[in-house]
């Protein structure tokens, strides 16, 4: 299916018929090149609802940006908006486009090149490695000659050796040598050029690309180009007052990202989770002089070398590339904490929001939804007749797993960086009240991911497909799934509710007299908790669980589990918010 996207934009509500339309919330997976498919999934949803929360990791964090920023265009419908959108889309169509925005440092540009001519659309594994092979002794020519002079005496010895052997015998040695001698070359070539890179990463924070226009290169790069996108999508100029968290909640539209603090080893959840955080201006050499401005004048002021970060007046372009961070491939960012009492501020390196958690879907979540919040996810094909989009279509059908046949090495080691990275999100977009509202878009060996160098009808392909799953949600997700949404929703919260509440009655009530008489032994959190607040505290959880007591526990009328409760069921827990 392919979306005619300018009829979208030419149709979609601007303005107060934007404002008027009902509220949704959207998150998106990360994927690397697979957020292509993203714009079009909001320029058709876009008919039907006005975008409330929008969110993502990652690559989705890129999408979710543009996407908050077009929102913010139309209902100020002051320009940009939806057709900005689909202008930063037909940037994408351009021949070499994509691959351009990712611009290597000198000393990671030889592993880049190899990298991305190995993972070109439609290279089978073996061909991939005879390509990367090549690619590894062209940029190292020391190892590629002495493979060559090795070769050349092998030849000699070859030809002086041929009276004393039998020809086919002389023959299959000749070519198990020279088959030993090229394996070597490129093992060495390679092994070389990874060991010569690795070195230079510590000096671009681990990273092949910072993001940022380099000094041998005209095209523009990809923070440039996410600027001048974002800021059109929001009716501005590229010198205009970058767009911040802030201003989107102004007009009722919230943008959260999430991204990783290995130096914590914890998930960031951008921007409330940036509280506390310093940068150096110095760090964010090679972003638009606007931003860093805007960074430092929203902040309060700081030391010689740090500005403490501004909260939700940070530019979203910022948390953009806190998100997108992808290991090696693009550099971390640093930032930095206050330390122990007159010591430095130590340094925290903010790594790619999919290392722990790449589809959020918990994201604008609530106990029970005011409107709906639709993930967007990506996944394998599993080819055949499959379908290229898929979403459940009847409530009571479970979650289509994530499978993956565990045959060999590489599939080995890729389902547990699958199973520690993806789990828990994985779990949570299989529950009942999540499953419903997650669009599976399904990619095809060759299409998204890593594979910087997608053709353009590749890239034609995922984009269309886009539309296809905005299509297939507006489709879908009728009034009448809406009610069956909320109606599982309501059961699942109302049994947790009763369970838990029910296996607090009894602790609660060795506790409760010690609660009502005030604590006197107890002196923390007692700010405004006086003995008075404790005894009213006491009497009104008293009258709380008695009031869940006539709930249950099962078996009673009210039975709100049951045997054909929704599966698999959840568990309420007290969780950090991230």
């Amino acid at each position: 299916m392919d979306v005619d996207s300018d009829h979208v934009t030419a149709e979609a509500p601007r303005g107060a018929a934007a404002r008027a339309l009902p509220p949704c919330d959207l998150v998106m997976k990360g994927g690397i090149t697979s957020g292509v498919v993203y714009p079009g999934v909001v320029l058709e949803l876009a008919h039907q609802y006005r975008f409330a929360s929008i969110g993502g990791s990652s690559a989705g964090a890129i999408a979710a940006a543009l996407s908050a920023a077009a929102e913010y265009g139309r209902q100020r419908d002051e320009g940009g908006g939806l057709q900005q959108l689909e202008d930063a889309v037909d940037d994408l169509r351009k021949e070499g486009f994509l691959l351009g925005l990712f611009q290597p440092t000198k000393a990671s540009r030889p592993l880049f090149e190899v990298l991305t001519s190995a993972f070109a659309a439609g290279l089978k594994p073996p061909r991939r490695v005879v390509v990367a092979a090549i690619h590894a002794m062209r940029h190292e020519p020391v190892v590629a000659l002495i493979g060559a002079i090795l070769l050349a005496g092998l030849v000699v010895l070859t030809i002086a050796a041929s009276g004393a052997l039998p020809s086919p015998l002389a023959f299959v040695l000749a070519a198990l040598v020279v088959l030993v001698i090229l394996v070597t070359t490129a093992v060495a070539a390679m092994g070389r050029l990874v060991y010569r890179t690795v070195r230079a990463l510590g000096k671009s924070n681990f990273g092949m690309c910072p993001g940022t226009q380099q000094d041998d290169r005209t095209e523009t790069a990809l923070i440039d180009w996410l600027h001048e996108r974002i800021q059109a999508c929001a009716g501005r100029g590229p010198l205009d007052k970058p767009l911040t968290f802030q201003e989107l909640e102004d007009e009722g539209v919230r943008l959260t990202m999430m991204t990783t603090d290995l130096s914590l080893a914890r998930p960031v959840r951008m921007p409330d989770g940036l509280d506390g955080y310093w940068f150096k201006p110095g760090d964010f050499e090679g972003f638009p002089k606007s931003v860093v401005d805007a960074m430092s004048a929203g902040a309060e002021a700081g030391d010689a070398a740090h500005r403490p970060l501004p909260g939700k007046d940070l530019p979203i372009l910022v948390g953009v590339r806190l998100s997108l961070s992808f290991p090696v491939l693009l550099s971390a960012v640093p930032l930095y904490r206050d330390g122990a009492p007159g010591a430095d501020r130590p340094r925290h390196l903010f790594s790619d929001g999919g290392i722990s958690s790449n589809f959020p879907i918990h994201f604008f979540d609530a106990w029970f939804p005011r409107h709906p919040t639709f993930g967007i996810d990506l996944a394998d094909h599993p080819g055949g007749d499959a379908e290229d989009v898929f979403m459940l279509h009847d409530p009571l059908a479970p979650a289509v797993p994530r499978w993956g046949d565990v045959t060999t090495f590489p599939a080995f080691a890729a389902q547990i960086k699958d199973a520690a990275q993806n789990w828990r999100d994985t779990l949570q977009s299989e529950l009942p009240g999540y499953r419903d509202r997650v669009c599976q878009i399904r990619l095809a060996d060759g299409q998204g991911g890593l594979h910087l160098s997608m053709d353009l009808a590749t890239i034609k392909t995922l984009i269309a497909r886009g539309g296809e799953a905005g299509a297939k949600i507006r489709s879908t997700f009728d009034e009448r799934q809406w009610r069956h949404h909320r109606w599982v929703r309501y059961l699942t919260l109302m049994a947790q509710l009763q369970e838990k509440l029910h296996d607090v009655d009894e602790p609660f009530g060795l506790f409760g007299p010690e609660l009502g008489q005030g604590l006197p032994d107890v002196n923390v959190y007692r700010d405004g908790r006086d003995a008075a607040w404790c005894a009213r505290a006491n009497e009104a959880t008293a009258a709380l669980l008695a009031l869940a007591g006539e709930w249950g526990p099962p078996p009673l009328d009210l039975d709100l589990d049951g045997t054909e409760g929704p599966v698999p069921r959840p568990d309420m827990r007290i969780v950090p918010s991230a």
